[in-house]
Parts: structure tokens; C-alpha cells; sequence
């Protein structure tokens, strides 16, 4: 009995080292056909087997064949990249390639083949590489986005419903020297650069559903109630011109050429610029002017009423006198000191603007009289402004200057320049509040030269 279980055992035993050896055997063909595999690979012009890219399977395929698999595959992938644009309820889709939106398979492709082919390897490096491959399952290509077309494409789809923000506008009527308005219009904004990086984000989220689109409201900086308050009278000058029927047409055209000027925030009025050069094509005459300290005719005689009537409205406004000049002796039709003279290519008056709204000029003559008003931005509450001269100096005139000429009769005279006295006049601008003066500035500082008396005597002259 003992003997049947001792040959039972052993059989047992030898039934398992065989069954052992069998499936170490086994094993030992698995793993080496496995190397063997890798190793044909590596000298292979195909992908070994177990390469996948963006999870197509390319084992045993060539280059080419692999290309046109990751070709078709990119175009699907691409048809299914679009994003649609929500603003208002209104929607807009954009595809792939209106997002500047692509594929870069050709690179993963490239990568992935030559991975395992390098002739500067091993045989073991490209031994391990290739098994590296085939066990590498995340091997994807890249989403790239071409900044400038995206930009272009987000850029264009705002302009669509963005919308600039109008400013409350102010009309002036010069006949009716009255105003008319025109409302505020906000604006639409879309900001682009936020829309962009949102769309990026999607697109890198591989996240492709709705975006919703937002504006902001972009306010007008100008608003109609705001123009209705600061389009007043703020100051006005009147002067009265002797009569000439030349004088008047020169003064009417300064007129014409000054009513119902706008001068904006910042804008500063040059009269020169304005007016141009003063010539018989423009419709100007000669008529009486100060030349030399002598009333002669000149082209454009008269002109420096409008100038100096403008001149005071505008010191009475506050604004900013940016150029003025003064006649060689005062004016008949303005307080001494106060006058503003123009000549084409030396003298002008400029007169700034430097408040935040508009002024607008309204400049007449009628009956003999040249009246300027400014309209804008009032006054503070309770603010006054006074122009006031002071005569510092007199100064005689000198001796009497008798010239001789034969084109009188022998002791006639005629006094062709009387002899005027000298002056040195400053002018204040004095500021007041509810009546009580708060400051003062000189506002110019002028010297009107005396004149001699000229007298011109009628003497015989001998021919040489």
C-alpha cells in the first residue's frame, strides 16, 4: 500500500514540473516574439504595431498612409470646431477657419516617425525608444489659432453692433441769435480682447457650445441738459463807427466773416487766419486807416473796429488773449488802451478758447454800431468782470514840423498831421464776487508815442 502512494506522488510531481516548464516555455516565446517585433520595428519603415496618434491606429503603416489617415481625421476634427456667437438673441456661427483654428497633425506625424529612426542612436536607444512608442497612447497633435485672423474675425463681428456714443450737440442761429440742440446718444462697446481670450479658452477646453457676448454701455460726455446750461450770454461790447460808406462795407465783411463762429474747447481764433489777407478781389475798399500816425486810405481801412470791439468782448468773457497789438495812438471809437489794431503779415488778434464748451461769436453792424456777443459757459454764480484803464504818463508832443513844397501856392499852409500827446496806459482786468473785488491782472501795459504836428507850406522851389 505504501509503495502504490510513493509512485502516485511522484507521477504528481512530474505532472507539475512539466506543466511549469510548458508555461515558463511559454512565456520565455511571448516576451521574446515581443522583442523580436520591437526589433524588426526599428529597422522598419513602418510604425511598429501599438502606435496610435489622436487615437488613430497606425501600426504597420507607411508614412504616407499614415499622413492621409491623420489628414482626414484633422478635417473631421475641424468641422466639428465651430463656435457660435451670441449677442442680443441673434446668433452667429463661425467655423474653424474663420477662428483661425487648425491642426498641426504633420508635426505629431513627424515626430512620431522619425522618434525611433534617429541614425545618431543606438541600436538599444532605439531599441527602448520604439517600446516606448507603442505604450505611449497619448500621443496627440497640437490645436493651433492664428492670432490675427482671430482677432480680424472678432474684431469685424463686434463692429456690427458696436456703435459710437454721440455727443449732445449745440446750433446757433445768428439771425435769431438763439440756440437749438440735439440729444446724447450713448454707444455700444464690445471688448474684443476679452471675447478673443474667451474664445481661446474654449477652443483649448475643446469646448465648443454657445458664447454668450456682452457689451457695455459707452456714455456720451456730452449731454443736452448739460449744453442747455452752459450756451448763455456770458458777454457782450458795443462800439460806434464813423460814418464812411467804404469804412462800412470793410466792417460789414469783418462782420460776415466772424458771425456765428464757433470756437471749440481749446480752439483759439486768429483774425488773420480767419479773414485772410484784405483785397479789392475779396470785396474790401480803401477807406480811411491810421498809417504812420496819419489817417490815409488803405485797402481795408476800417477793419480793427470788429478786432477791437472783439478784443473787449472777449476780455469780458475771461478769455485767454493769446495776441494783440495796439494802433500808434488810441482809438476814437474805444477807451485809450483798449483797441486792437490788425495788419496782414505783423499784427493780428488771437483770442482763446480755454473753457470745456464751445463759445460761439455773434458780430453785427447795424445803424453805426458793431456789437459782439459771446455765448458759453456762464460765469461762475456771482463772478463779474470790469476792463479799466490807467493813464501812468502824458507826454507832450514835440515842436511842430513845417515841410516845404511847391505843390501849394506860395504861403499856403496845410496841417496834414495834428500834434497829438503821448500816453502810457496800463489796463486792468479786475474780477468780482457779488460785488466785492477778489482780483486784478494787468492785462497789457501800452505807450502811445506823441506826434508832432506836421504842416505842410506852399513855397516856390527853384529847379537845380
Amino acid at each position: 500500500m505504501t509503495d502504490v502512494k510513493k509512485v502516485k506522488k511522484k507521477t504528481e510531481k512530474a505532472f507539475i514540473k512539466s506543466m511549469l516548464l510548458m508555461a515558463v516555455t511559454l512565456l520565455i516565446i511571448f516576451v521574446m516574439s515581443g522583442f523580436v517585433s520591437v526589433y524588426q520595428t526599428v529597422d522598419s519603415t513602418l510604425f511598429a504595431d501599438g502606435v496610435y496618434i489622436d487615437g488613430i491606429d497606425v501600426s504597420g503603416k507607411s508614412y504616407d498612409e499614415a499622413q492621409q489617415l491623420l489628414q482626414e481625421n484633422a478635417k473631421k476634427a475641424l468641422d466639428d470646431m465651430h463656435i457660435t456667437l451670441v449677442y442680443a438673441g441673434e446668433e452667429t456661427v463661425f467655423k474653424s477657419d474663420e477662428l483661425g483654428i487648425s491642426i498641426n497633425f504633420q508635426e505629431a506625424l513627424d515626430n512620431t516617425y522619425h522618434y525611433n529612426k534617429s541614425e545618431f542612436d543606438s541600436l538599444e536607444q532605439r531599441f527602448d525608444k520604439t517600446a516606448l512608442l507603442i505604450n505611449d497612447s497619448d500621443i496627440v497633435s497640437s490645436v493651433i489659432i492664428d492670432n490675427s485672423k482671430l482677432n480680424k474675425t472678432v474684431q469685424e463681428y463686434a463692429a456690427q453692433y458696436e456703435k459710437d456714443a454721440v455727443d449732445a450737440a449745440a446750433f446757433f442761429d445768428k439771425e435769431t441769435q438763439t440756440f437749438t440742440f440735439a440729444g446724447e446718444e450713448n454707444g455700444i462697446e464690445i471688448n474684443t480682447g476679452i471675447l478673443v481670450s474667451q474664445i481661446k479658452s474654449k477652443v483649448n477646453e475643446k469646448d465648443f457650445s454657445d458664447l454668450e457676448v456682452k457689451s457695455d454701455i459707452v456714455y456720451a460726455q456730452v449731454k443736452q441738459s448739460d449744453l442747455q446750461e452752459n450756451m448763455k450770454l456770458v458777454a457782450s461790447y458795443e462800439t460806434i463807427a464813423d460814418f464812411n460808406q467804404n469804412r462800412n462795407v470793410n466792417i460789414q465783411l469783418m462782420c460776415d466773416a466772424t458771425d456765428g463762429l464757433e470756437l471749440k474747447p481749446g480752439d483759439t481764433l486768429s483774425i488773420n487766419d480767419l479773414v485772410g489777407e484784405r483785397t479789392e478781389a475779396k470785396g474790401f475798399k480803401a477807406a480811411p486807416a491810421i498809417i504812420d500816425g496819419m489817417t490815409k486810405d488803405d485797402i481795408g481801412g476800417g477793419i480793427c473796429q470788429l478786432a477791437g470791439t472783439l478784443y473787449n468782448a472777449a476780455l469780458l468773457a475771461d478769455m485767454e488773449i493769446v495776441e494783440r497789438v495796439s494802433h500808434t495812438w488810441p482809438s476814437n471809437y474805444l477807451p485809450i488802451g483798449q483797441d486792437a489794431t490788425l495788419n496782414w503779415d505783423d499784427k493780428d488778434l488771437k483770442i482763446k478758447n480755454t473753457t470745456d464748451y464751445s463759445i460761439f461769436i455773434s458780430a453785427r453792424f447795424e445803424n453805426q454800431k458793431v456789437k459782439v456777443a459771446l455765448y458759453g459757459k456762464p460765469l461762475d454764480p456771482g463772478v463779474s468782470i470790469k476792463v479799466q484803464n490807467e493813464i501812468v504818463d502824458e507826454l507832450k508832443p514835440p515842436k511842430t514840423e513845417y515841410r516845404y513844397t511847391s505843390e501849394l501856392p506860395e504861403g499856403i499852409s496845410e496841417t496834414i498831421r495834428k500834434g497829438k500827446t503821448g500816453y502810457s496806459v496800463r489796463v486792468f482786468r479786475i474780477y468780482y464776487k457779488n460785488g466785492v473785488e477778489t482780483d486784478r491782472s494787468v492785462i497789457s501795459w501800452d505807450k502811445y508815442p506823441p506826434l508832432g504836428k506836421i504842416v505842410l507850406v506852399g513855397k516856390y522851389i527853384q529847379d537845380k
